[in-house]
């Protein structure tokens, strides 16, 4: 029976999941890593935690066991016609712009990526066949990644578990095999802010996607530095917060959470002490946010947003907090709500 494994032993395991998978972890997370390290390293059944991760990190590296930790560490969840209203969008909007730019061909190139066990690529044939359309084939080899070859490409719930170099890469890679003009479905939870300039962001149908910028516009928009940050778009005073995902914008949140705690002392002693007294019993608010931050991530929205709510006084005037609450209402269908908490943001 193996041993639990060291914090060195975690820490070092998140930086190879990192460097091979690309996969990202925060520090709320390393129990579940301590959890998979020990798994593997038991079902391996070699040697020490140390062995097992030198072997990791050897040249060449460990191909079978790659995959089994990927799908230790990844939510695996699908099923057919996940989150409708993409579809919707996909059929009454992408499909119909496609066809009408391929008239000549008569043909499309739909690419599901990341999709489990499959119910996403089927749900997509089921409107593809409903509608009469052509689609080419999911083809191998070179041919596949050829430049600007897909109409449209759903990677939904994948990059979200990515490093933001990871994300980069990944986001490259499909911008490089999908038409000027073509459609891009992320996961609900993901955003290509501070991640891409090569797309629009597109609304219709109570959701979200993008649309890959026509050729001339994306030329310009690679020359002009600004275009490079999505954040200088939106207003942001400071540019460098759209960096990373928006995710990992609040999760900065925790440290200005910390700094509003860190001002009760200098509130006067019997104010300080009955905030004390009524505090004691509630758990650290950066806890909260980032226990709500990974149920988002694992697309437990309902347990994320009471998370949410349990969060003290003091953070739910903090704008971080109330973006993430924005983002669960949103997600949640309560559009009202959300809108009242972003015009909230705005005030603040």
């Amino acid at each position: 029976m193996s041993r639990r494994p060291l914090p060195a032993d975690v820490h070092r395991f998140r930086a190879l999941v990192a460097g091979r998978l690309g996969l990202q972890f925060e520090d709320g997370r390393l129990d579940l890593l301590a959890d998979v390290l020990e798994q593997r390293c038991e079902q391996w059944g070699g040697g020490s935690c140390t062995e097992y991760l030198d072997r990791l990190a050897a040249n060449g590296g460990w191909p079978h066991e790659l995959p089994a930790i990927a799908t230790e560490l990844t939510v695996g969840e699908t099923y057919f016609f996940r989150h409708p209203d993409h579809f919707a969008a996909f059929a009454e909007i992408a499909l119909p712009e496609r066809q009408r730019v391929r008239a000549d061909v008569h043909r499309l190139r739909i690419l599901s990526a990341g999709c489990a066990s499959g119910e996403e690529a089927y749900s997509l044939a089921i409107l593809l066949r409903d509608g009469a359309v052509g689609a080419a084939a999911m083809e191998s080899g070179l041919a596949f990644w050829q430049p600007e070859i897909f109409d449209v490409v759903f990677c939904r719930n994948v990059i979200m578990y990515f490093t933001p170099d990871a994300m980069r890469l990944v986001i490259g890679r499909i911008a490089h095999t999908l038409a000027p003009g073509g459609f891009l479905f992320l996961g609900y939870a993901e955003t290509l802010r501070g991640i891409s300039p090569e797309f629009h962001l597109c609304h219709s149908h109570d959701t979200f996607y993008y649309q890959r910028r026509p050729a001339a516009e994306l030329h310009t928009a690679l020359r002009d530095p600004a275009a490079t940050v999505a954040g200088a778009r939106l207003g942001l005073d400071d540019p460098t917060e759209a960096n990373g995902s928006w995710a990992e914008s609040i999760q900065r949140a925790a440290d200005r959470i910390a700094a509003l705690a860190g001002r009760r002392a200098r509130q006067p002693s019997r104010a300080r002490d009955a905030e004390a007294a009524s505090t004691a019993s509630q758990p650290n608010a950066a806890t909260l946010l980032a226990r709500a931050l990974e149920l988002l991530r694992e697309e437990r929205l309902a347990d994320a947003m009471d998370v949410v709510r349990t969060l003290p006084p003091a953070s739910r005037t903090d704008a971080d907090a109330q973006l993430l609450r924005a983002v669960l209402l949103t997600n949640s269908g309560d559009l009202a709500e959300a809108e009242r908490v972003c015009r909230h943001l705005l005030e603040l």
